[in-house]
This record gives structure tokens, sequence and C-alpha cells, in this order.
């Protein structure tokens, strides 16, 4: 999925002493997944697997500039400018699977989850100017994957009983603050302008596997 705030080709001027423009794109995409299975077998082989898959891939800009093809200068004047970007994805996953096999045969089961996040999180000042006593342009991600993955096999009288669980677990994202392509940023004429550009990344995994046999 793709999610953008922009100002562009435009001319933007706040009125009042405390005037504020924010261009801000913001995700909170969740996914909760659940896989759980149950097996059971008298005087047979016992055997079956879950897998629980969850992928979150998406785009998050805040842009203010100009179109690639055709546009014009894009300015903005206000007491405080704001051009933000911020994911807060979370995937929660549940695997699970028992097996039982009663008599002389053997049990086996499995669980797997496997969960990714990649996304794109990008504020960006591309070709405009800006004047104000503050700005920031900042990109921040807080992306978080839990994940438990568990097995179980049992067998009463048989050769064997084996259980395996795993999990995988994947963040590659891409976060950015940036100003570019000789954008200008002045103080809007009342104080000395600050201006802070940056990105954060806290993504976090949490990640559990464990088996039975």
């Amino acid at each position: 999925d793709t999610l953008l705030a922009q100002v562009v080709d435009s001319e933007v001027t706040t009125t009042g002493a405390a005037g504020t423009i924010s261009v801000k794109a913001a995700s909170d995409a969740n996914i909760l997944g659940l896989a759980v299975g149950a097996g059971a077998s008298k005087g047979g082989f016992s055997g079956a697997g879950s897998i629980a898959m969850s992928v979150i891939d998406n785009s998050i800009t805040a842009f203010v500039g100009q179109s690639a093809t055709g546009g014009s200068a894009t300015t903005l004047t206000a007491n405080t400018v704001t051009v933000d970007a911020a994911d807060n994805s979370k995937i929660q996953t549940i695997g699970g699977q028992v097996n039982l096999s009663i008599g002389s045969s053997a049990a086996v089961g499995a669980a797997v989850t496997y969960n990714e996040i990649s996304n794109i999180v990008s504020a960006k000042v591309d070709k405009a100017a800006i004047a104000a006593s503050k700005v920031t342009v900042a990109g921040h991600n807080s992306s978080k994957i839990d994940s438990i993955a568990a097995a179980g096999a049992i067998t009463t009288d048989g050769p064997a009983a084996v259980a395996g669980s795993i999990t995988v677990n994947l963040i590659d994202n891409t976060t950015e603050g940036q100003v570019l392509n000789g954008s200008v940023i002045t103080g809007d004429g009342s104080s000395t302008s600050a201006v802070n550009v940056g990105s954060t990344d806290k993504s976090k995994i949490q990640s559990l596997a464990g088996s039975l046999a």
C-alpha cells in the first residue's frame, strides 16, 4: 500500500504569529495471525503442521516540493513547519500444533510462523522554499513483531514422538528525513530559524519458539 501526504507546486502562507503548517503521513497497519491445529490417530501414524504467514509492505511519504515534470516551486511560510512520516506497523502471530497417536505408531507435529515488515518511510523537502522560525523534517519507525510458535507430539506406545517449531521474523525498513535539490530554509523574519532534519528507528522483534515431545 501507498500512503502519501504532500504539498506540491503551491504557495502556502499562514496568518498570525503562531501559524503552523503540518504535512504528515502515518501508518498503523496491524495484522493478527493465528494458525492452530490438532491431530489424533488410533493405531496409525499421526502427523500434521500449522503455518502462519504475515507480511506488511507499505510506503509512507510526507512530501513538500515540486512535481517531477512541469511543476513549479513550492513555498511555505509559517511560524512552524513540520514534514513528518511515521510507521507504527505491528504483526502478532501464533502458530500451534498438537498431535496424538494412540497405539504403536509415531506422532509428528510442527508449527511455523513467518513475519515480515518491509516499509519505506520518507519525509522529504525537494526543490522547495520554507520560511519559518522552526522547521522539522523527520521520519520515524516503530514497527514491531510479536511471534510465538509451539508444537507438541505424544504417542502412547509408538516408536517415536517428534515435535518441532520454527519462527522466522524480518524487519527490513528504510526510514529517512531529507532536504534536497537546492531547497532553501530561512527564518520567518521574527526570529532565528531552528531546523531539525533526521530519522529514528525503534523497530522491535519479540519471538518465542518451543516444542514438546
